[in-house]
């Protein structure tokens, strides 16, 4: 009985994914995110994992930049992307699978309204970034077919990771570029206003003129557009907005 009740309060637990192109101004939307809510959630990417690749178990704790050993595969796939780019969205994805599958955090069993916000999702992976690397070809087509072909049966496996919304962050690639330059991470200085505006395009097809066939599990989940193109990292009138907009959306769900 104790944990029929523990199932329905997780089961009362929103789930929504916050969705951009790189540089889109997802970290500073994220640290608002927490500040707002005790009863939100964040669960990041796995950035440094794709950093530093190593064999995973389930002690192990979250590895951290300073480490001296393990591939650096984000800097691998931007430094050769024919050669690394299968490899690197498979690893993108199943350790995003990994970090999403994990229990929502304790103290949302009893919170008001509880969400938990994914930074990014499987979805993301596919119709976006994986599907961008078979269009430009640094994913071959037996590449490309395993790939759906592993993502789909993973999906269809965990149920866990439907979700109930999704958050567009809205940015012109020509400002994502300039954000990229400014926050100047290492392995991100071959990324070109190309390859932004391309993984944009992606974006646009999935959440605005809805051109993509989607997964069951995406299939009438709302859609927030919010449009970050002026920066809002000092702007507290544009954050509240912001904000304001995220509680009316979730409060719909």
């Amino acid at each position: 009985m104790a944990t029929e009740a523990k199932k329905a309060r997780l089961n009362r637990i929103k789930r929504v994914a916050v969705e951009g192109n790189i540089a889109v101004g997802k970290s500073t939307f994220i640290s608002l995110l927490e500040e707002e809510s005790s009863d939100w959630a964040i669960v990041g990417e796995p950035l440094s994992r794709w950093q530093n690749v190593q064999c995973h178990s389930e002690r192990d704790e979250e590895i951290t930049l300073s480490q001296k050993h393990g591939g650096n595969l984000l800097d691998m796939f931007y430094s050769d992307p024919r050669r690394w780019a299968f490899t690197f969205q498979s690893y993108v994805c199943l350790s995003r699978m990994r970090h999403q599958l994990k229990p929502a955090p304790g103290h949302l069993e009893t919170a008001a309204e509880p969400v938990v916000f994914y930074e990014r999702s499987v979805y993301s992976d596919r119709y976006c970034f994986a599907a961008n690397c078979f269009s430009l070809g640094t994913f071959n087509e037996t590449e490309w077919n395993i790939y759906c072909d592993w993502h789909s049966t993973m999906m269809a496996a965990m149920g866990e990771l439907k979700l109930d919304g999704i958050i567009y962050l809205r940015t012109e690639p020509e400002v994502c570029l300039e954000r990229l330059k400014l926050r100047g991470r290492p392995e991100e200085r071959p990324v070109s206003l190309e390859y932004l505006d391309q993984i944009h395009t992606r974006h646009e097809s999935w959440l605005v003129h809805k051109e993509i066939s989607v997964s069951d599990s995406l299939k009438g989940a709302p859609i927030l557009t919010m449009d970050c193109n002026l920066s809002f990292q000092e702007d507290t009138d544009k954050q509240n907005d912001m904000m304001s907009q995220v509680k009316a959306f979730v409060a719909g769900l």
